[in-house]
Order: C-alpha cells, then sequence, then structure tokens
C-alpha cells in the first residue's frame, strides 16, 4: 500500500530510476530516524566481537542480511517500507553496486504486502570504510507515519543564525516536508544500470554545478518551491578542490534571499556515476498545509528499542520517534581553527570536544539541549578512531540518552585538518 506521494517531474521517465526524484511527507506526520545498518545483527557489542560481526565477503549476501534486519526493525516499529522516505547508500565498493540493488529489490517484491511501485528518495555515496570491519554496503533510513488526523497549525521557531557558526533551519510539525534524492550533473532521469551514452557531464567541476542547478530548477518549480524553501543542503564531492564551484554557484543562486540554509559538505570516494564529480541534494519545505485551528501539542522525541534487553550491548539508538515536535536542520559541525596559528589540534578528542561546543551554542540558540538530538551521521577521516570520539561524547553528554547514529570513514572534510564532523538532526 502506497503511503506517501512520490514526486516525478517526469512519470514517462519513471521506470528509468530504482528510486523516486523527491518524497512528499505530509504535515503532522511522525518521523522515525534509524541508526545505519548493515550486514551485522541489529544488536552486537561494542567493542565489536568477531564472533558477531564476520561477514561474507559477498556484497549481495550482506545486502540480503542487511534488509532482513531492517525489514524486521521496521516492522516492530508498526511500520514497512512503504513508509521509508529517504535513505542513504553507503557502499564501500561502487562496482558492487547493481548487486545491492538487486538483491534490495528481489527481497522487496518478496515481502507479503509487497508494493513494487514504492522506492524512496535515495543518494548513493561511496565512502572509504564502515563501522565493522569487511562490510561493504550500509543503509541509513528515515521513516515516517501520516496524521490519523487533523493537524494543528504551529508557529514556526524563529530562524537562527550564530556568529561564526551558521545558519538553522527550522520546520514546524505542522509544514509539508520534500526529501529529495541527491542528483549529479547525469541527467536527472537515467537508465539503472547507467548507460554510457547517458553520462554526458561537463568536464570541468564548474560546468558540473551549472548543469546541477539548472536541473534543479524546474524540479523545484514542479514542486512548488523554491530555492528560499530549502531547509537543508548535502553537497558531496570526490574531489575537495572541486568545492569552491559548489559555493561560488550557491553563492548567485542564492543572492538576494533573507537567509541560506545550512549546509554539511563532504569529500567522498566515489558517486554513482563514474564521470560524476559532485552531487547535491536538499530538503525542502512547502510550508503548512492545513487549515485546521491551532491546538496544544504534545512533542514526542523518544528512543525506540525492539529489544530493549539487549539496549546495554549498542552505544546507540536504532531508532527516535518523533510527533508533533519542530525539525531543526544544522549544518555539518567540525572542530573550527583557533589561535593565533589558526590551526586545528591533532588529537581527535580535542577535535570532538571543540565540535561539541560548536554544538552545545545552536542547542543553546534554540533553547533545546543533547535530548533534542534525533539522529547524528559521524564522518571521520579514520574510523579506527570512533572509540575515542564515542569516549568524548559520552564524557560531555552521558550515556542515558543515545539518539540515533550512522558511522562512515571518507576522504576529507572542509576545514584543512579536521578529522569529524556531525550532522546533526534536532527535534523539539
Amino acid at each position: 500500500m502506497t503511503v506517501f506521494d512520490r514526486l516525478e517531474p517526469d512519470p514517462s521517465k519513471a521506470d528509468h530510476l530504482p528510486y523516486a526524484p523527491a518524497v512528499l511527507v505530509p504535515a503532522g506526520s511522525e518521523y522515525f530516524f534509524l541508526s545505519g545498518v548493515s550486514a551485522v545483527p541489529l544488536y552486537h557489542g561494542h567493542p565489536h566481537l568477531p564472533e558477531e560481526t564476520a561477514l561474507p565477503d559477498d556484497a549481495g549476501e550482506q545486502t540480503r542480511r542487511m534488509m532482513r534486519t531492517m525489514t524486521d526493525l521496521l516492522a516492530r516499529l508498526g511500520l514497512s517500507w512503504s513508509n521509508v522516505v529517504h535513505m542513504y547508500e553507503f557502499l564501500t565498493d561502487m562496482r558492487d553496486t547493481d548487486a545491492v540493488h538487486g538483491n534490495m529489490y528481489r527481497h522487496l517484491v518478496e515481502l507479503p504486502d509487497a508494493d513494487e511501485s514504492w522506492t524512496p528518495a535515495s543518494t548513493l555515496i561511496g565512502v572509504n570504510r564502515l563501522s565493522t570491519p569487511g562490510a561493504r554496503v550500509e543503509f541509513d533510513i528515515i521513516a515516517a507515519r501520516p496524521p490519523s488526523g487533523p493537524v494543528g497549525a504551529r508557529p514556526r521557531p524563529a530562524r537562527v543564525e550564530l556568529p561564526g557558526h551558521g545558519p538553522i533551519a527550522s520546520v514546524a510539525s505542522d509544514e509539508e516536508l520534500l526529501w529529495m534524492s541527491g542528483s549529479t550533473a547525469i541527467d536527472f532521469y537515467h537508465h539503472h544500470p547507467h548507460i554510457e551514452d547517458e553520462e554526458d557531464v561537463p568536464y570541468r567541476a564548474s560546468g558540473q554545478v551549472a548543469k546541477i542547478f539548472d536541473m534543479f530548477d524546474p524540479v523545484l518549480d514542479f514542486m512548488e518551491v523554491g530555492w528560499g524553501d530549502v531547509v537543508k543542503l548535502y553537497e558531496w564531492a570526490t574531489d575537495s578542490r572541486d568545492l569552491a564551484a559548489f559555493d561560488a554557484e550557491i553563492g548567485r543562486r542564492l543572492a538576494g534571499l533573507p537567509s541560506h540554509p545550512p549546509r554539511t559538505t563532504v569529500d567522498i570516494d566515489a558517486l554513482s556515476g563514474p564521470p560524476a564529480r559532485l552531487e547535491l541534494e536538499m530538503i525542502a519545505t512547502r510550508g503548512p498545509r492545513p487549515t485546521a485551528p491551532a491546538g496544544p501539542g504534545s512533542p514526542v522525541v523518544e528512543l525506540l528499542h525492539p529489544q530493549p534487553e539487549k539496549a546495554h550491548l549498542i552505544p546507540y539508538a536504532p531508532a527516535v520517534r518523533v510527533a508533533d515536535a519542530p525539525l531543526h536542520f544544522l549544518s555539518g559541525l567540525g572542530p573550527l581553527a583557533t589561535g593565533a596559528a589558526g590551526e586545528i589540534p591533532d588529537d581527535i578528542q580535542l577535535q570532538t570536544r571543540m565540535t561539541m561546543d560548536r554544538l552545545d551554542a545552536e542547542l543553546a540558540a534554540l533553547g533545546l539541549g543533547w535530548r533534542n538530538v534525533v539522529k547524528i551521521i559521524e564522518q571521520v577521516i579514520d574510523i579506527r578512531e570512533i572509540d575515542e570520539i564515542g569516549a568524548a561524547l559520552a564524557e560531555r553528554y552521558g550515556t542515558s540518552w543515545t539518539p540515533a547514529v550512522t558511522l562512515t570513514e571518507v576522504d576529507a572534510l572542509p576545514h584543512e585538518g579536521a578529522r569529524v564532523q556531525l550532522d546533526v538532526i534536532l527535534a523539539g
């Protein structure tokens, strides 16, 4: 059964894509932010135990195991794959893409209540390593459940911009959200597996960026939104030197707007199309649609453990539920250079504490705290340092609240010398 609207600017080409260009989530929906899942059991010891995390080398078998785990997790939350609105596919080898997609879709159509036509918005990213040694694929998903009745109007939280930190984009709980798939300079609709003749992209980074933005303009028009409605930008690059072209084009496109959306920028290993060097992904709001009168809300932000007796095994929540609470999107947070030398210290725990200082400032600006953090994607340069990062987080925030977390190892981060970056979503 289809739950949400899949938005197709060109329905005649819908069968080209194994994902939705965008998914519209109606106002008043509950959100479920899930931690990343690979082929290891959902609950497993930390630090990892070899007997629990030994994996087959075959990407197809890893995908089948991962899909079974995620299907079971969704079912325990009272959801199915038709509730999934956005997905990141993290692969350590992009040559596994066809095997991953083939096994993913075979699994989905074999489900008793399968809806073969439903595919969420998705972005495929090549990363260096995942949290489990030997893992070749990991999915990070966001699911939602539409409201069962009228939705009362809620005022959007005031727009906040912190000097030296960047903007915070807030969305009220009665606003529709559009979760869009990432797009490179390959034509928006293209076949999967890719056809070489369709991968006609400019060689220069500036040309690729210009084409990406030109492709998004009619898509935003079709969805009845503009660049001023974008609440989060994700910029993926296979070479940090290309990011200046992104900055220049974003500056041109957003010139004259009262505020710019928060951004997360990462240098990664590979993108889905071999000639592509840059990819842009967005979340936008269409504003409040319901006409129901305002009413007192009961915001809900809670950790969900399908097997509470095993909660002590993992230092994060498998899922976090958000209902009747505004969402807040932050720019990617990492350590910033300080002192006369303008350098970032090399020590990873010190870098993590500097990053947490930035997060605390943004939480304070919104009148929120650590318990309002619902999802973190941790991007690190060396995945072997994750225990030190976790120790620093636990020292600052304790262990009673553990949001959903996904971990990836990437090539580089925006600030020279940075080894950790947190992409954070808040609720409340």
